[in-house]
């Protein structure tokens, strides 16, 4: 099956997302988004289905879809 969404993240936004998480002062849905898009990186290998990400981050998987597709079509800083 053919994915409508792909992320693939460049080097300067996985360090973003680094940043992010483990900055004090960062909210907890941005935490999520953050986990969201480190786990559905396509540049780092498998990546797992989509509701064991949901389990992992504490998300529905309506929430993925949402942070994926805005990734994919608003680009970084527009889905955090």
């Amino acid at each position: 099956m053919n994915k409508k969404y792909v992320v693939e993240l460049k080097d300067e936004e996985r360090e973003r997302l680094q940043q992010l998480l483990h900055a004090k002062e960062t909210s907890r849905g941005i935490r999520n988004r953050c986990l969201i898009l480190m786990l559905v990186d396509e540049s780092q290998g498998a990546i797992p289905k989509q509701m064991e990400i949901a389990q992992r981050v504490g998300v529905s998987d309506v929430t993925i879809h949402h942070t994926v597709k805005s990734y994919c079509t608003r680009g970084l800083e527009a889905t955090l």
